[in-house]
């Protein structure tokens, strides 16, 4: 691996689901979205669900994870994630209605609020609207 280039290595509870070099990479944090390049500082933080991308020259790929953790050590980003989908595998039509059928279920607990239901519910929100993101993007 070249110092102009980051090592970006997805994990699920299945495995290594992407191993790749990349010039840069985009990850939605709890702070927000952090771009990380070559050489950058030792880092760990939350993974929120949503579109990660990555760029190797003027190619962009766009992926999906779930929650998790992102480390950066040593030129290298490692995503600790509970799902992944590469945008390629994502099928939009599926996910939309997914995604209203959520939305749907959100709405009617504001009637009868349940913390640890809502932020489920959220969750898989933001993981169907990554995917939708990752899925156009291709």
């Amino acid at each position: 691996m070249s110092k102009s280039s980051v090592k970006l290595e997805i994990v699920t509870p299945r495995g290594v689901m992407l191993e790749t070099e990349a010039d840069e990479v985009v990850v939605i944090s709890d702070q927000g979205e952090v771009g990380i390049l070559p050489m950058h500082a030792m880092y760990i933080t939350l993974v929120r669900p949503g579109r990660l991308f990555y760029k190797k020259g003027s190619e962009i790929t766009a992926c999906a994870v779930d929650v998790g953790f992102a480390s950066v050590k040593e030129n290298a980003l490692t995503v600790a994630t509970r799902r992944y989908s590469a945008a390629d595998d994502i099928d939009l039509e599926c996910m939309q209605d997914d995604l209203a059928e959520i939305n749907e279920e959100i709405s009617k607990i504001f009637q009868a609020p349940s913390n640890a239901q809502f932020r489920e519910l959220d969750t898989r929100r933001q993981w169907l609207a990554g995917c939708l993101k990752a899925a156009r993007s291709a």
